[in-house]
């Protein structure tokens, strides 16, 4: 792989705008790379490619299963170059390794290996045979009919990708897209641009067709022009609320197929009966997580106020047993932030909920023993009011706030109090009062009494309300990407 090129119609080619820019190692801040920054002539090229590949290659025409067996030689490709693509993860993304190692790489891989599964059964349907009377004939004579409903690929999916998850998100995309037969023009995030640019040699090596699948890196006007282009049909985009908005206005004058994965401000309910432990293991994994660089991680804790006292005991330890340092060190458990630019907005954070009546129990400072990266430790806040600004604002940063509630009723009041609805948590020994209460959180993902987050890899994921439409993983991430076209025809 040449960094130093785009992956354009099966080609490694130079960019016509001649731009490149630097990759930075957020824990050391040392530039460990560089990358090509595509131009809108660039991006008019690789839109072309994935135009002319889905109109005149046949891609689209192949059997679906003929698809699957590409699909699956391009993530045994993957799977060949884990390690070095777990080096290359933790070195631009300041992701530890057993997250990179086991989210980012396995976790993404088992996604996608499912979605080649359900693309290998025949998704088709029958209809019943319908009599009903022949309208040209005075009702006199009937006739029956019955219909194949099939599915066909959009045509041109534009997927744009954010920093914080950029290979993971990448190849969720990728995958059900080719899948269907739709072809692709990815555009990754320039800051963590290196893990994205190896998808094309695994094109390579996997033998997907030219044109197929595309990548490239661009600034927000490189963005707009993949969103607003006439010959792109289907943009799925990942990233912040504000950005998808603005996508979702650019695509409508297109009338494109939009899915969006946003933001959120998850809530971890637990109950008065829960086990402590188990919950307190789970705040803590979710904060330390990438930084807390997560839409899905629940950075709004819930705690009944009869155990509120030991669980911000309990959570606070468990943070203290949690090292901070260079992903590196594979025994690190949380690296840094991505950049100066968001430790910065991280204390502006914490400076307003200081403001705002609350106490930081423990963090709330940058490392004394790290003079190097933009490291933030991880942070528990009480006594803020569930409509504070740091309690509905995604932060995106290693800061939990801690919230009391008396009744069920307003632990489920204070935790559907969000403009967002990506995910949630709900921790009771009492497993039928956990299931009757996670149906009540307005959310499209709640996860039960775990102690760590172990998604299911047959499930669909995705939010509600300001964290977008439109599903991932699982069969119905696979569908997205087709429609319906139904085939009628007389019976008999």
């Amino acid at each position: 792989m040449d960094s130093s090129k785009l992956y354009i119609n099966g080609q490694w080619l130079v960019p016509d705008s001649g731009e490149h820019r630097s990759v930075v190692n957020p824990a050391t801040e040392e530039i460990i790379g560089s990358v090509a920054m595509a131009g809108l002539a660039d991006c008019d090229n690789a839109i072309a490619a994935a135009r002319s590949a889905f109109d005149q290659s046949g891609w689209r025409y192949l059997e679906r299963h003929e698809r699957a067996d590409l699909l699956s030689q391009f993530l045994d490709c993957v799977e060949a170059d884990k390690m070095g693509l777990v080096d290359c993860i933790v070195a631009e993304s300041g992701h530890s390794f057993a997250v990179t190692l086991q989210v980012h790489i396995d976790i993404a891989l088992a996604i996608a290996r499912q979605q080649v599964v359900f693309a290998r059964q025949n998704l088709d349907e029958m209809t019943p045979v319908s009599i009903i009377p022949n309208p040209f004939n005075g009702g006199a004579t009937q006739v029956a009919s019955a219909s194949r409903v099939i599915r066909k690929p959009h045509g041109v999916v534009a997927a744009i990708t954010p920093f914080n998850a950029n290979f993971m998100l990448a190849l969720i995309k990728i995958v059900p897209a080719l899948l269907m037969g739709n072809t692709v023009v990815l555009k990754g995030s320039e800051l963590t641009p290196l893990e994205v640019l190896q998808l094309g040699m695994y094109a390579d090596q996997s033998g997907i067709p030219a044109g197929v699948l595309n990548i490239i890196l661009g600034d927000a006007s490189v963005g707009d022009r993949l969103v607003t282009h006439e010959d792109v049909d289907v943009v799925s985009f990942t990233g912040s609320d504000k950005v998808g908005s603005l996508i979702m206005g650019n695509a409508a004058p297109g009338l494109k197929r939009v899915l969006l994965e946003l933001g959120g401000k998850s809530a971890s309910v637990v109950l008065a009966d829960a086990d402590l432990g188990t919950a307190a293991l789970f705040g803590a994994a979710n904060v330390t997580t990438m930084a807390g660089q997560g839409c899905g991680l629940c950075t709004r804790h819930i705690v009944h106020n009869s155990i509120l006292d030991e669980y911000i005991e309990r959570l606070k330890r468990t943070l203290w047993a949690m090292s901070i340092g260079d992903p590196a060190n594979r025994f690190n458990t949380m690296g840094p932030l991505i950049s100066r630019q968001q430790l910065e907005r991280t204390e502006r954070f914490v400076a307003m909920a200081r403001e705002e009546g609350g106490r930081v129990v423990c963090g709330g400072r940058r490392p004394v023993h790290l003079d190097r990266g933009y490291f933030y430790e991880p942070t528990l806040i009480t006594g803020l009011s569930p409509d504070s600004e740091v309690c509905q604002q995604e932060i995106f940063a290693p800061v939990i706030a801690v919230l009391g509630f008396d009744s069920d009723e307003e632990a489920l009041a204070i935790a559907n109090n969000s403009r967002y609805g990506l995910s949630g948590a709900l921790f009771s020994a009492d497993k039928g009062k956990a299931l009757q209460m996670a149906e009540c959180i307005d959310t499209g993902w709640v996860t039960i009494n775990a102690a760590v987050i172990a998604p299911d890899t047959h499930a669909p994921f995705g939010g509600i309300k300001r964290s977008g439409f439109g599903k991932e993983w699982g069969l119905e991430g696979l569908k997205e990407f087709s429609y319906q076209q139904t085939l009628n025809f007389p019976v008999g």
